[in-house]
């Protein structure tokens, strides 16, 4: 759950264009002292997982998913 609580919003800021997938690893990276950063981590999760990961979130909140979802896997390419 935690990792959805992460993921879910960062997909939404790709998809409204608020920061690329570099921006939000730097961010984490340098504020929240990650191990592996956020986008860097969906990319190696794949994006099967991530979306297992988000849909029951998305469900609860009646949240559509996000578009962005399908370019986990490249996002960091």
């Amino acid at each position: 759950r935690l990792r959805a609580g992460a993921f879910f919003p960062i997909l939404q800021e790709l998809d409204e264009g608020v920061a690329t997938p570099a921006e939000v690893d730097l961010g984490a990276n340098e504020a929240l002292k990650l191990k592996k950063a956020p986008c860097a981590l969906m990319d190696a999760l794949g994006r099967a997982e991530v979306q297992r990961l988000i849909e029951p979130l998305c469900r609860q909140y009646g949240a559509a998913l996000p578009a962005s979802l399908a370019r986990v896997g490249v996002l960091r390419v």
